[in-house]
């Protein structure tokens, strides 16, 4: 074989072996862009609901053990409307990921969410 035969060759060969690695590369990135599409569209979203009830709700607790330190009759009112907004606003959230999350965990703590109202009703009793 020629020189020239051989570097034809080995060249050829090189290209062939970066255009199939180029290859590999795109499919790759493409399994790892649609899996990334799913976490933002589906995960995060969720995450940042979770996290935002959560928040509620532990604003909520503090309110309550406000309530409790409170004794203007007048504050305490203020206080239970702040506190009736924030109980709307959580049964709003617990809805909405009742809606699209078919997961018995929600379910449950929906449930605990609707026995803590019945005991915080009892603890604002007790406050005042």
């Amino acid at each position: 074989m020629k020189i020239k035969s051989k570097l034809i060759l080995s060249f050829t060969l090189l290209v062939a072996i970066i255009t199939g690695i180029g290859f590999l590369s795109i499919y790759s990135l493409n399994k790892v862009n649609l899996t990334s599409t799913v976490i933002a569209t589906q995960i995060v979203p969720q995450l940042e609901g979770i996290n935002k009830l959560n928040f509620e709700i532990a604003r909520f607790r503090s309110h309550e053990f406000q309530h409790m330190v409170l004794t203007d009759p007048e504050a305490m009112d203020t206080l239970e409307g702040r506190m009736e907004e924030l109980r709307v606003s959580i049964e709003a959230e617990f809805d909405k990921y009742l809606s699209y999350i078919d997961d018995e965990r929600v379910v449950e703590a929906s449930a605990n969410w609707d026995l803590y109202y019945v005991e915080h009703k009892k603890i604002i009793e007790a406050s005042r």
